[in-house]
């Protein structure tokens, strides 16, 4: 069942002696997880990552190759039995961000996602063949992570589909989101997964042992990371992108207190609603709202639409549909709130989360330098750092800065997975001296 979950505590398991235990890292990205379970005595035997970039950034840190083949196509017995299976797939179709672009460009999303969507069901397969294969066992820890979103997606269909599958297959769940900004100073909310084979560990939950790591006694700040000279031609914001940020962040503002003004006068006219019964009450009562309704579309500005809105209210109202379906034009006509844009960070404090498209435009995390006359983005160096990727990686970036900002806002954060990495490695030395002694 693997190096560590076989071995007796004579044979080195303690952790004072960093037992070696095995570890494959599906979707590895840039190594997150590779950064986090080596510092513990973990040996990668395998990694996949079909993304070029990442895996030429993969091979000039970790000096081992990465399998490019689609996940989907490889062949899951040539990939060697290991203790720990750690997979950070791919989060895009889940995540609010990824849904919401997919929504609008009318294009499935979740496990629909034709190219993303369905890569959970294939890390089942590799347990599933590593199960069945003559001569290889299926590895008794799976190790994931993905956004917080996941247990929410599709009303919380997709999240019950993974569960299902876990279970179904005879492994223990655990989960739990954690906010990596006790160890790196960024909020950045994951949820993790980690599941024990009932084969290994005892059909009873409550006697695995495992437990989520303390919260770590500190806080860290932006200024901790930061590079002392930046250059300020690469990274202080251009004029015109400056500009922009600011009247997004305006109309952002002005957009959502018309949502909160409209909904307000909305529930306080519903609550003084009369009974359909009363047709002389009904009718006034529809006629304050209606022009209610109006005079606030008439103060919206035109680039916030409200044409479905108009609509779903007059309908209700003309046909009398009764207060619920009045209250369901609202929910669903009036345009969602959006958030505050650009998100500019202090020095004493933490940043917002660190996307892929951090490349784009910076939004999401600006800091302002002294002296300097506009914000400017981070550096990759600092977003490296942000992450909590060992110093000698982060300032031997190998690709060009949209590359780098893409890979790490990409990635799971080592800090993290190590912490979390030294309780399961006493889990797995438990079950080694429990199966020593039986």
């Amino acid at each position: 069942v693997g190096n560590v979950a076989g071995q007796s505590h004579a044979e080195g398991t303690s952790m004072t002696t960093r037992p070696e235990f095995t570890f494959v890292e599906l979707f590895a990205g840039i190594g997150g997880f590779r950064c986090g379970l080596e510092p513990l005595g973990g040996r990668c035997i395998y990694s996949s990552e079909w993304d070029r970039h990442s895996a030429h950034t993969y091979l000039k840190w970790h000096h081992d190759q990465v399998d490019t083949t689609d996940f989907r196509d490889i062949d899951y017995s040539t990939i060697p039995s290991h203790d720990i299976l750690t997979a950070g797939f791919p989060c895009q179709p889940f995540s609010l961000a990824g849904v919401s672009k997919k929504n609008w460009l009318g294009q499935p999303h979740g496990f629909d996602d034709v190219r993303q969507g369905n890569l959970f069901e294939h890390i089942m397969k590799l347990v599933d063949r590593h199960e069945t294969e003559s001569g290889m066992e299926r590895p008794p820890v799976l190790f994931m992570e993905n956004v917080k979103h996941l247990l929410s997606h599709d009303g919380g269909r997709t999240w019950r589909a993974i569960t299902k599958e876990i279970y179904s297959r005879g492994y223990h769940l655990f989960y739990e989101v954690i906010d990596a900004s006790a160890w790196v100073p960024q909020h950045r909310e994951r949820v993790y997964i980690v599941c024990f084979d009932m084969n290994v560990f005892g059909g009873d939950r409550t006697g695995v042992g495992f437990r989520w790591p303390d919260l770590p006694d500190s806080y860290p700040v932006l200024g901790d990371i930061l590079e002392a000279n930046p250059d300020k031609h690469t990274y202080r914001l251009s004029k015109t992108l400056w500009d922009g940020h600011e009247r997004r962040l305006d109309r952002n503002i002005r957009r959502n207190r018309f949502i909160d003004t409209y909904r307000r006068s909305h529930r306080k006219l519903l609550a003084r609603a009369p009974d359909q019964d009363d047709t002389k009450k009904r009718d006034r009562f529809i006629n304050t709202y209606r022009d209610n309704h109006r005079k606030h579309v008439a103060r919206t500005p035109d680039w916030i639409d409200v044409t479905a809105l108009d609509n779903a209210v007059e309908e209700a109202l003309s046909r009398d549909l009764g207060n619920p379906a009045l209250e369901d034009a609202v929910r669903k006509g009036l345009p969602k709130k959006r958030g505050f844009g650009r998100g500019l960070a202090a020095a004493d404090g933490q940043t917002r989360t660190l996307s892929a498209r951090y490349h784009k435009d910076g939004a999401e995390i600006l800091y302002k330098q002294p002296g300097w006359q506009r914000p400017r983005r981070l550096t990759p160096i600092e977003c490296g750092r942000l992450m909590g990727f060992p110093e000698e990686y982060v300032q031997d970036i190998v690709v060009s800065n949209t590359q780098a900002y893409r890979q790490f806002g990409n990635a799971v954060v080592p800090p993290v997975v190590q912490a979390i990495g030294q309780e399961i490695i006493k889990t797995l030395e438990a079950a080694a001296q429990t199966r020593v002694a039986a």
